[in-house]
């Protein structure tokens, strides 16, 4: 399991400092990061971001953008990494914006829990959303809050608050999932 934390931990440092570097270096705004995969002709549809530039230098995964290769996460996770811009957490950014942020979902208690004890949270904490667009709507380039955690935004458990990674238990919109999230940027 501390493996498949560090793995986990480490890939989405990555395509945060990405995101990061992206807007310093190549001046990208908000809206024009892309999360588009290769071979970056618009077969990865469900990150085609039009208001990214045609250099793809705001392209996370492409070597003129961020030069993150794209990864799975580890095989016995039961999601993908998924990007949105539906996702805000409490005390960061301003608390009525969705952040840009890094989701993983399927996950298991004890997994989840061994990424909140990396990161010096508790075990993970209910944090209930009224929507699932945080983890079903891919980031093309806009925002709309749809999610969060946290307890200044929606219902949620104050542990969340001003943190930019953790994992937590959903269990209003879906059936009840884990879930691993990492801001990319704070809005």
């Amino acid at each position: 399991t501390g493996l498949m934390v560090d793995e986990i931990l480490g890939y989405a440092r990555s395509v945060r400092q990405a995101v990061q570097t992206m807007r310093i270096s190549n001046g990208c705004e908000e809206n024009e990061i892309s999360f588009e995969r290769s071979p970056f002709d618009g077969s990865d549809t469900s990150y085609v971001n039009a208001s990214a530039p045609a250099d793809f230098s705001c392209h996370v995964f492409h070597p003129d953008g961020g030069g993150v290769g794209y990864m799975s996460p580890p095989t016995d996770i039961g999601g993908a990494y998924f990007f949105t811009g539906q996702f805000g957490v409490s005390g960061l950014g301003s608390d009525s914006n969705a952040e840009l942020t890094l989701i993983l979902p399927g996950l298991n208690l004890t997994q989840c829990a061994a990424i909140n004890t990396k990161l010096g949270l508790p075990a993970p904490a209910t944090d209930p959303s009224s929507s699932t667009a945080f983890f079903t709507t891919e980031f093309t380039g806009s925002y709309a809050l749809g999610g969060a955690v946290g307890s200044t935004i929606g219902t949620g458990d104050a542990i969340y608050n001003n943190q930019a990674a953790g994992c937590f238990f959903e269990n209003s919109a879906t059936s009840g999932q884990y879930f691993f999230y990492q801001v990319l940027m704070a809005r």
